[in-house]
């Protein structure tokens, strides 16, 4: 089954989820380093969402019940 990767609020880039399952992705690391601007800083956490959202299994990932 085809999935796609979503994003719950497009303008802040928070919360993106499986359409599949209940897998969201969830990042407590900043990047450190050079000083990079807000549009590479963007840029480079898409990119690792969508690795991981890539490497995900729907099938350890099971969606809640509508009323939980």
């Amino acid at each position: 089954m085809a999935r796609n990767l979503t994003w719950a609020d497009e303008k802040s880039f928070r919360d993106p989820s499986c359409d599949n399952c209940g897998w969201v992705y969830v990042s407590f690391a900043m990047i450190a380093g050079e000083r990079i601007s807000r549009e590479q800083a963007r840029k480079a956490y898409q990119d690792k969402v969508r690795v991981e959202f890539q490497k995900h299994e729907c099938a350890k990932y099971p969606r809640k019940p509508e009323n939980q």
